[in-house]
């Protein structure tokens, strides 16, 4: 049986995990096109990163690089391989 500790260190760590996957999303879409979004408007599910809040010129944008941006992505991490970006 798992102990409470080893329960709740697991929860910390995939959470730890998620925040660094979403600031490693967030610092490529600074570095790409200049614009900041906030970490909470960032979701991954899936391996598809949802992106809410955005303006649809910036989604635009986002579609015309998603190969290139995919890839600096999964380059810059390795906690979950990205496939998609909407």
């Amino acid at each position: 049986m798992i102990g409470l500790k080893d329960f709740f260190r697991n929860i910390q760590n995939r959470h730890t995990k998620e925040l660094f996957l979403r600031s490693v999303i967030q610092e490529t879409i600074k570095k790409q096109f200049n614009i900041d979004i906030p970490i909470g408007n960032i979701e991954v599910k899936d391996s598809t990163i949802t992106l809410r809040g955005a303006s649809s010129g910036l989604k635009a944008a986002i579609y015309t690089k998603k190969a290139s941006m995919v890839a600096m992505i999964n380059s810059g991490q390795d906690v979950r391989t990205i496939t998609d970006i909407r």
